[in-house]
């Protein structure tokens, strides 16, 4: 009788282990992670780690710009208010009418990045804000992500660019300023 049981228990678990690799290997939507991977994904703790998993994510080819299939992808970097503007600029202008006339992380239509950095979170003029230097094409720039905390979990709530413009205000009209 032993035996038996130990066959049965055996059985048990290949058959579990089976169903979970079949589970993963779903098709998932291009517009949601499969939940093997987001279950995966370690979430940024802090204002720096969330910027450089934008840009990681982004580099890739999976940012949140640009698309219009994944709302919620936003709302995993960008305030509400902030995500709502992106995703308006998105999804209701007519093709090559976007106020976004460049890549809104690096502020540059053709882009060779070399040097990049993604800065620790500092203080400034009373508000939260990271840092990110790189060179484009030889020349040095610096974009600051003003930063907010939401329910304990950090979201870029602008973004600065070096001539002092602001992604808020480029896709709200020019009298907006961040609130």
């Amino acid at each position: 009788m032993y035996p038996t049981k130990l066959l049965l228990i055996i059985g048990l678990f290949a058959g579990t282990y089976a169903c979970t690799i079949q589970d993963s290997q779903q098709d998932t939507p291009p517009n949601q992670a499969s939940p093997v991977t987001a279950s995966r994904v370690k979430k940024p703790s802090t204002p720096d780690a969330l910027v450089r998993e934008l840009y990681r994510q982004h580099d890739a080819g999976n940012g949140p710009f640009f698309q219009t299939d994944d709302r919620p992808l936003l709302s995993r970097y960008f305030d509400g208010e902030l995500a709502d503007l992106i995703w308006a600029d998105m999804t209701t202008t007519e093709a090559g009418e976007s106020m976004l006339d460049a890549d809104p992380l690096y502020n540059a239509q053709d882009i060779d990045i070399r040097k990049f950095n993604v800065h620790p979170a500092a203080e400034r003029d009373g508000a939260t804000e990271v840092r990110v230097t790189f060179e484009n094409f030889g020349e040095q720039q610096e974009i600051r992500c003003r930063m907010i905390q939401l329910r304990g979990k950090w979201r870029i709530a602008d973004i600065i660019y070096p001539d002092g413009s602001q992604l808020y205000q480029l896709l709200s009209g020019p009298d907006e300023e961040t609130p």
